[in-house]
């Protein structure tokens, strides 16, 4: 769960565009609350959400998927 302030800058007011969703550099500033700022178990109920998410797809991109994330923070 997310406490008060964490939800606060989770939430959006409004999604962007999914044309305008695009890789970053790590530099570039974010919307939202960035996974490396939660706490280890918030952490880990992101990868099980994130795990649930790419289910469908092949293990080897759900290993790529999930280890973009890692090396991200989470």
């Amino acid at each position: 769960m997310l406490d008060g302030k964490q939800r606060q800058r989770a939430l959006l007011d409004k999604a962007p565009r999914e044309t305008d969703v695009k890789i970053k550099p790590p530099e570039a500033e974010r919307p939202g609350i960035l996974v490396n700022e939660l706490a280890p178990d918030q952490k880990q109920l992101v990868r099980d959400v994130m795990n649930d998410l790419l289910a469908p797809y092949r293990e080897e991109d759900v290993k790529e998927a999930m280890a973009c994330l890692a090396a991200g923070g989470g």
